[in-house]
This record gives C-alpha cells, sequence and structure tokens, in this order.
C-alpha cells in the first residue's frame, strides 16, 4: 500500500485540502483511498497522544478493506525533526511512502505566518518578526525551507513531491495540482479545475497588533518567555498556548483600546516585500538547489514562477515601548 504524508506547509492552503478530502471520501474510497486529517495520534513530537498501536492497526485495517492509497494530511507534519519522521515511518517501513509538501515564496508568506504567529502567543511587530527571521535564517524553518526537505530525505522515503503553491495558484489551482501530485484519477482531479479556496477568515490587521500585544502584557505576567511560536520553529520547543484573541472583546468600546489603537497607528510604517531582497535571493537559491529533483509544477523551470512585490502596511511597536500606565490598565480590563 502506498502512504501519503500531506505535511503542509503552513498557509499553503491545507484547509481547502482537507476540506475537499472530507467532502469526497465516500467517493475516493470507490478509488481504494483512505484519509486521515490532522490526527493527533500520529504526532510523534506530542509523547501523549503519540499512537504507535493505532497507527499500525489503522494502516493495516485500511489495507485489509482494499485501501490502495492512505493519506494522513496535518500541517504540523512541517515541523517534525529527523528523529520524530523516523518514529513515524519506522511504523510505516512495510509501505511506500511518498512525501506531498507545498510551499509558498517568502513575500506572500511571511506576513501570514507572522499574523498567525500572533493569534497564537506571540508579541513581536512584523518589522522585529523579519529582523529575527534574517539573523536566525539558518535555523528557522520559515526562512529556511530546504531544512524540511533534508529531514524528509533523512528518512529515505519512496518519493518526495514538491508543490510550489503560487505555481499552483496562477496556473491549474490548487486543488487540481494537489491531487494530480496524489495520484487520483484523472476524471476525479479535473473535476476541481474551477474549486475556489476555502480562505480562512483574517482578522482586522489592526486587530492582529491589539492582540500580540496583549499576548506580551500576559508573557510579562507570568515569565513567560516571549514568542513561543517563533521559538517553536526555532528550537522545536512547545510554544505556550495563549490565544489572547478572546481577550480582545473585554476591551471593546473602551478608552484603553481607542489609546492602543493610537500608539499602534503612530508608528505604522509600510514594509516592502520584495523577491530582491537580498536575503530572500540567497533565501531562494539555496532552497531551489535541493527542491528542483522534487518539484511537480514548475513553470517554464521556475519553481516560484511570478512573484510580484507587495507593500505591507503594519506598526513597529514593540511590547517593552508601551506606557507603562497603559499596560497596567490593560491587565486590569482583561484580568490576567
Amino acid at each position: 500500500m502506498r502512504i501519503i504524508i500531506h505535511c503542509g506547509t503552513h498557509k499553503t492552503g491545507s484547509t481547502t485540502i482537507q476540506t475537499a478530502l472530507h467532502e469526497n471520501a465516500k467517493e475516493l474510497s470507490g478509488y481504494h483511498y483512505h484519509c486521515i486529517v490532522n490526527s493527533p495520534r500520529i504526532n510523534a513530537r506530542n509523547a501523549n497522544k503519540f499512537d504507535k498501536e493505532w497507527i499500525i492497526k489503522t494502516v493495516r485495517d485500511a489495507e485489509s478493506s482494499g485501501v490502495e492509497n492512505f493519506i494522513f494530511s496535518a500541517e504540523l507534519f512541517s515541523t517534525l525533526t529527523s528523529d520524530e519522521w523516523k518514529k513515524i515511518t519506522d511504523l510505516l517501513s512495510e509501505h511506500e511512502i511518498t512525501f506531498i509538501v507545498f510551499f509558498r515564496h517568502w513575500v506572500n508568506f511571511l506576513p501570514s505566518k507572522w499574523a498567525q504567529y500572533c493569534l497564537r502567543c506571540d508579541t513581536q511587530s512584523f518589522p522585529r518578526f523579519l529582523a529575527q527571521l534574517k539573523r536566525h535564517k539558518d535555523q528557522h524553518l520559515d526562512a529556511r525551507f530546504a531544512l524540511l526537505i533534508e529531514r524528509l530525505i533523512s528518512v529515505k522515503p519512496a518519493e518526495i513531491k514538491a508543490v510550489s503553491y503560487d505555481n499552483a495558484i496562477s496556473s491549474d489551482g490548487l486543488l487540481t495540482t494537489c491531487f494530480s501530485a496524489f495520484g487520483m484519477p484523472e476524471n476525479f482531479v479535473n473535476r476541481f479545475s474551477d474549486s475556489k479556496m476555502h480562505l480562512n477568515v483574517r482578522k482586522p490587521r489592526l486587530d492582529t497588533e491589539v492582540i500580540r500585544l496583549l499576548n506580551g502584557i500576559y508573557a510579562d505576567k507570568y515569565g513567560i518567555a516571549q514568542d513561543g511560536k517563533f521559538n517553536q520553529f526555532l528550537r522545536n520547543k512547545p510554544p505556550g498556548k495563549f490565544y489572547m484573541e478572546k481577550m480582545l472583546s473585554s476591551l471593546r468600546d473602551t478608552d484603553v483600546l481607542s489609546d492602543l489603537h493610537s500608539e499602534l497607528i503612530a508608528s505604522e510604517v509600510t514594509v516592502t516585500l520584495s523577491r530582491n531582497d537580498l536575503s530572500f535571493i540567497l533565501w531562494e537559491e539555496s532552497f531551489l538547489a535541493l527542491v528542483s529533483d522534487y518539484s511537480v509544477n514548475s513553470i517554464s523551470g521556475e519553481f516560484f514562477k511570478d512573484i510580484d512585490p507587495i507593500d505591507f502596511r503594519c506598526s513597529q511597536v514593540e511590547i517593552e515601548e508601551l506606557r507603562p500606565s497603559l499596560k497596567q490598565k490593560l491587565v486590569e480590563l482583561i484580568e490576567i
């Protein structure tokens, strides 16, 4: 049996892919496909949830029932170390393993990834996030995409398929490209040529800025290291789970929120993200040197065909720069 492991990465349409797999599960079973999405039992990083017996039994039961292609899909796969991958692949050694992994160019990827971090537990502004990423360019997955490919290579799969998210969106479409990479029947794949992406609802950017500062206040109060999500990808350490988004409602229609907005807006800047940025050029060269052997949807030989620059509006305010009186008001209002 072929085991297909879809690894994300983050911010590359995984929700759209997983929704389509779920909605078409019955039809896919007729083509001898079975899929499991986002199961914590296959997260080799979480010793409390990782379930070797369940993995072995689930795969064997599927094979016994006639399944020929078993899909595991989860973005968390993209964060695993080589040792964590080996824990999974050792359980599946009887089968042919294919990795499917999507990559999105940094110009479009980084603003979305920064916002995702902020909505979890991170504090830093986008300019600081970008500076930190450039500083840790050789160790951080968000800068060095090749790290993931290297980790996948280390467990010796039958096949690795690297998919350009940007090329997929600009040409055949996300689902068509993905399902073709999965090896699904052409008549099934072609049905998705006009499919729309399932877009996650975006927070207004100013709300994201407020939430990151609430994260910072929370971390300060409880002596927790700032920027847990960023550091998870840097040091493979589990982050704190603040989810301060839920606290935002406590500030609605208050003077303190108005004051906070004023501080954020007063320090706004426009960050231009361009493929011609020297850091992006170097990151891309390093990545393409490795990924070219695994690419499935290059256009005219380019993994990232057309990447237009963007201007990203953001605030430079950091948690340590907030007025102490404003910090205290925030602590009192959100009761932390």
